[in-house]
């Protein structure tokens, strides 16, 4: 299957012209949608933050009120213009979704299989796991200096165990999801500096997900200050990174 490639600020931009907007289905927009050409859209994001980017996302591919289960909200950052700016005035009206919080283990995912016995499966699920690896070696962080890593957590996890983590979501999460559901995958690449050894993680993690095929694949740039950069001896400074989001459907 081929990749059709678009660069873009702005995701209204390309609805504007027509190049998402003809992809989608006239009944439940987003589940499933049919591919233009049979080919996944690669878009590059610049110019906002992951939380709105992930709104509009969600927008394109999801119906009005679909139910999204997500099991690891954490400090719900990736939520975080939906939460906060949702009921602002906007010149487009956001849609509004039945999200259902749900913080579990994801090595058995008990507490989100207990919601799906009782309400049935949902349109989608959003898995946002530890995805770092090799950053520290202790689970209270005292292994790094990196003050960001109780606030977004994961960082003493190994890569095998975050490995882990993708296989069993690839087993499991399938049993949340109705025949049309989407999941909606966030991740990115890592670079060990203890191996000198990069991961390419968006290769990885998609051909490990045995169980769903590739809908589309989202690169959000961003900016961030961060206080203990190696590049300059642990001296605050700015640094551009990015983050993956893949919607994945079932096969």
């Amino acid at each position: 299957m081929g990749v059709k490639v678009v660069t873009t600020t702005d995701s209204y931009e390309l609805i504007r012209k027509g190049i998402l907007s003809l992809a989608r289905k006239e009944e439940g927009a987003g589940m499933g949608r049919s591919i233009m050409d049979k080919r996944p859209i690669v878009a590059l994001q610049t110019t906002i933050e992951f939380s709105r980017a992930f709104q509009m996302i969600l927008e394109f591919h999801l119906f009005e009120g679909a139910v999204i289960i997500d099991p690891t909200p954490g400090n719900k950052h990736s939520w975080r213009f939906y939460l906060t700016e949702l009921d602002k005035p906007q010149f487009f009206s956001p849609k509004k979704f039945d999200i259902q919080f749900i913080p579990d283990d994801i090595t058995t995912f008990q507490k989100t299989k207990e919601y799906v016995e009782e309400n049935g499966p949902a349109d989608a699920v959003y898995y946002d796991p530890p995805y770092l690896f090799g950053v520290s070696r202790t689970k209270d962080y005292s292994g790094t200096k990196d003050c960001r890593a109780k606030d977004y957590g994961g960082y003493h996890y190994t890569f095998d165990e975050v490995k882990n983590f993708v296989a069993i979501a690839n087993e499991t999460i399938p049993g949340f999801l109705k025949d049309t559901g989407l999941l909606f995958f966030k991740y990115t690449d890592v670079f060990s500096l203890a191996e000198r050894k990069y991961y390419p993680c968006f290769v990885l993690w998609p051909n490990a997900m045995t169980n769903f095929e590739v809908v589309d694949h989202y690169i959000i740039q961003h900016h961030h200050i961060s206080p203990t950069a190696w590049q300059v001896k642990d001296r605050p400074c700015g640094v551009v990174n990015y983050t993956y989001l893949t919607v994945f459907r079932l096969k």
